[in-house]
């Protein structure tokens, strides 16, 4: 172990190196920031860690000690309000441990009810477990588990010659030339013949017999298998949400989906040929779909070696094109079963209505038994364990009741993830917002360490096509209004264009960095994405029924900028003031004529 002074500075901050077998070396870093408002320490180790990168050697990094800032919700990479500590001081250190790449592990207390010894690193895989134990001081002790093992090296594939497609000729050719230089190597040892011979001979072969490597996979139908994790399962989840016009006041509306458990694989070919003819499809392209179920075998190859063939009874062939439409087709008439409104997402189904009473819940429960006969009937099946319920509404004590599905009471937490989004029972896009940003940080962090020596357009491009749509997945959905989760998430991007151009001076102006580079803030890139789809639905070029959302006034007016004014209703609730229709309408309301008469959706891209 080395220590490395170049890093230290003049506070309580010493470095040491040690250098590990197959891997980066590893620096470990230990400090003390005495007081909760001690600037000048976080500064000191912003301008360490900046010398740390600087040096470019790709260096994993722990850092521990006692940092004495109790404000911060580690859990969420948040502030904690209305707490004596100092906020300044807690957003710059949480600015600057993000800023570079590293994340701090330790969840639990470690004095009284605060968390003030830490343990950031910029590579989570080092860090095993973290346990908090009571100590001998007023501090409890902070162990951590750490990987030094050597990085596992991935061994190359195996390669195997396809002789019946050797080139013959060329290979006798070569191999008579070789001989008479063969027996006229005079008086040399047999080690140094037998060295010539097999050398020549892995030459000739490599030269004129073509190779193929072995796959490791498990190949299925003569494609590899992309079959589903056989731990996946079903996963469901029913949701209570406010209508639009009743949010807050009287009821809620129910949302349910839920996925079928190894969906693909669970297909009766009879039932779904049956389905077909339903449908129309009859004939030729009936047989022609009957042959391409039919007959179908799957084995196992490993190193050459292949397992019995086994009759493929059931499922729809995954990697193929046709695949998932017969699946979509097989599974079409499932809200024909139920009475509340559906929405099917490949194998998902998310049934919602709006819940005013108790007859509402038992129309919610009656389509639970409803999923319950259709699965029994066409031969598939859900996993309860893994359906959810979750009661959206904001009231202090909206109604409540157990739902029970497949002889199970459905668990019912605040949020859950669906399509990609987190959930939320107050419809609060903070969680998403944190899992978001952490993402984009992890990405981020990745990039820094691996392209910091790489030329500025590189590092943007990265950016752009890396980190910036996961900060833009889904957000015509969960676009915030709150200061706070905006400055949130604009604070990556931020940290992209220090990283971009180099600028990781104190002084140095971010915001002209984002001019220099032409990167629109992405709360504007949010505004112009719901405008996009705004425009699609006004235009119908989506399956959005804009009758439904949307109210057009044609009346002119003093105050209209175009004749496709929107209608906005008086709106108390924050919640629904914010969302999308709302939102996007009074946005819209502001743009000109031009822009909305535009005959395309570039063009009108452009003229925003």
């Amino acid at each position: 172990m080395t220590r490395r002074e170049e890093f230290e500075t003049e506070n309580e901050l010493m470095w040491n190196q040690l250098e590990l077998q197959g891997r980066h070396s590893l620096l470990i870093g230990t400090g003390y920031k005495h007081k909760h408002d001690n600037v000048k320490f976080v500064t000191d180790l912003e301008v360490s860690l900046d010398k740390i990168e600087k040096k470019g050697k790709g260096y994993n990094i722990i850092l521990a000690g006692d940092f004495n800032q109790a404000n911060i919700d580690w859990k969420n990479s948040t502030v904690i309000r209305d707490h004596p500590a100092s906020k300044s001081t807690a957003e710059l250190l949480l600015e600057t441990t993000t800023g570079f790449g590293l994340n701090q592990h330790v969840l639990e207390p470690t004095r009284k009810d605060s968390i003030l010894d830490l343990v950031f690193t910029n590579n989570s895989s080092l860090v095993r477990d973290v346990k908090v134990d009571p100590g001998l001081s007023d501090h409890y002790m902070v162990i951590t588990d750490i990987d030094l093992r050597a990085k596992w090296k991935r061994q190359p594939r195996r390669k195997y010659f396809v002789r019946r497609k050797a080139n013959e000729d060329l290979i006798n050719e070569e191999l008579s030339t070789f001989k008479d230089k063969y027996f006229s190597m005079g008086n040399v040892s047999v080690q140094e013949k037998w060295d010539n011979l097999e050398s020549e001979i892995k030459t000739v072969m490599n030269k004129h017999i073509p190779q193929r490597q072995l796959l490791n996979q498990t190949v299925c139908h003569g494609l590899r298998d992309h079959t589903t994790d056989s731990d996946a399962g079903s996963r469901g989840l029913l949701t209570r949400r406010k209508s639009r016009k009743s949010f807050g006041t009287r009821g809620f509306s129910a949302h349910g989906s839920s996925r079928l458990l190894k969906a693909f694989d669970k297909v009766p070919h009879e039932r779904l040929l049956n389905k077909l003819h339903h449908y129309g499809i009859r004939n030729n392209l009936h047989q022609w779909i009957r042959s391409f179920l039919s007959n179908r075998t799957q084995r196992v190859a490993c190193e050459g070696n292949f397992s019995s063939p086994k009759e493929v009874l059931s499922g729809v062939p995954q990697g193929t094109v046709l695949g998932p439409l017969l699946f979509l087709t097989y599974i079409n008439d499932l809200p024909d079963m139920l009475s509340n409104q559906v929405r099917l997402f490949a194998d998902d189904c998310l049934v919602y209505s709006t819940v005013s009473n108790e007859r509402d819940m038992d129309s919610l429960q009656a389509d639970l038994k409803s999923l319950e006969t259709w699965q029994e009937t066409w031969k598939m099946s859900f996993n309860p364990s893994k359906c959810t319920v979750m009661e959206i509404s904001l009231k202090r004590n909206p109604p409540h009741r157990d739902y029970i599905f497949c002889g199970q009471v459905l668990q019912q937490p605040n949020s859950n993830p669906y399509l990609g989004v987190q959930l939320d029972n107050k419809l609060n896009w903070g969680e998403h917002v944190t899992n978001t940003v952490n993402k984009a940080n992890r990405t981020l962090g990745f990039l820094r360490r691996n392209l910091w020596f790489c030329p500025g357009e590189v590092k943007s491009t990265a950016y752009l096509t890396f980190v910036r749509p996961v900060l833009g997945d889904a957000a015509g959905a969960w676009d915030p209004y709150r200061a706070g989760l905006i400055k949130k998430i604009e604070s990556v991007q931020r940290k992209a264009a220090r990283f971009c151009t180099g600028g990781y001076q104190r002084e140095s102006s971010v915001t002209q960095m984002l001019e220099d580079l032409g990167w629109d803030t992405l709360a504007v890139r949010r505004e112009r994405n719901r405008l996009a789809m705004f425009y699609k639905i006004q235009n119908e070029l989506v399956g959005i029924n804009k009758e439904a959302y949307i109210q057009t006034s044609s009346a002119a007016g003093l105050r209209r900028n175009h004749h496709l004014h929107v209608e906005i209703p008086f709106i108390k609730k924050d919640v629904y003031k914010n969302s999308f229709f709302p939102r996007t309408g009074r946005a819209w309301n502001s743009l000109t004529q031009t822009t909305i008469s535009a005959p395309s959706l570039d063009i009108f891209k452009k003229n925003l």
